[in-house]
């Protein structure tokens, strides 16, 4: 039996869906989007519907962003929409941990130039009508500027992986963030490693008894490798390179 392939496209104008069998016949293909400039991807579920998160840019010199949650059913057509954004200045990526429960990672701003938080929230939603019910919103945030990737753990919990310059001289001093978030939305631990000027990290791995990182130091081009025990502690950490153009962008185990 052949199996279905989803494809979503980023485009300047729109989300573009297609479903696939593996030999490329399309079943169905569509186009959702706003007047503004738009992109996002499908998350396709076990009962064969799908939601698909979009955020929509102003073309203009605004800066504004909004994100907006679809609900697709087995042939590509919305259910209903409706707009996850705190504000108009956010990027938000959705998780389903179920088809009735959702967590949601992103960056939200008060303005165009105010410093980015991350946001974090939990929430049951009603499949057939996008109902929303908070579980918990939580948010992170310094003087300056932080974004972060999710990671689901084995303890119901998750790990936000990402960076800050809240932490640095300037705000072109870019650090490496983690924070554990427990299952009910709390911190319980936040850890900012320097290495350079320009610090990001690229993946974490959950292993047991911790985790392993790599991050792009930019200052010397070098690749960063770290093991850190359950707390975030560093119990090696590792600078290969520096080499022109060196980056790593995946961690496996």
């Amino acid at each position: 039996m052949m199996k279905r392939v989803f494809i979503s496209v980023f485009l300047f104008s729109a989300l573009a869906v297609a479903l696939c069998f593996t030999d490329a016949f399309a079943m169905w293909a569509k186009t959702y989007g706003t007047t503004w400039s738009d992109g996002g991807a499908l998350l396709p579920q076990p009962s064969g519907n799908c939601y698909a998160w979009m955020t929509a840019g102003d073309p203009s010199a605004t800066g504004m962003r909004r994100c907006y949650l679809l609900r697709l059913d087995t042939k590509g057509a919305p259910l209903w929409t409706r707009r996850i954004s705190i504000g108009d200045y956010d990027w938000f990526v959705p998780l389903p941990l179920s088809e009735s429960e959702l967590l949601i990672t992103g960056t939200t701003k008060a303005g165009k130039d105010d410093p980015g938080d991350i946001v974090w929230a939990k929430f049951t939603v009603d499949p057939a009508t996008g109902a929303f019910t908070p579980i918990f919103q939580k948010r992170f945030g310094g003087a300056r500027d932080e974004d972060a990737g999710v990671l689901p753990t084995e303890d119901g919990g998750f790990l936000l992986e990402g960076s800050t310059t809240s932490y640095g001289p300037s705000e072109s001093d870019r650090d490496i963030l983690l924070i554990k978030v427990g299952a009910s939305g709390g911190i319980q631990w936040a850890k900012v490693f320097h290495y350079g000027d320009n610090d990001t990290s690229a993946a974490v791995a959950e292993i047991p008894g911790g985790y392993v990182m790599t991050a792009n130091v930019t200052a010397d081009s070098s690749i960063l490798a770290a093991k850190l025990d359950s707390s975030g502690e560093p119990q090696w950490a590792k600078l290969y390179g520096p080499a022109d153009d060196t980056a790593v962008s995946a961690v496996v185990h």
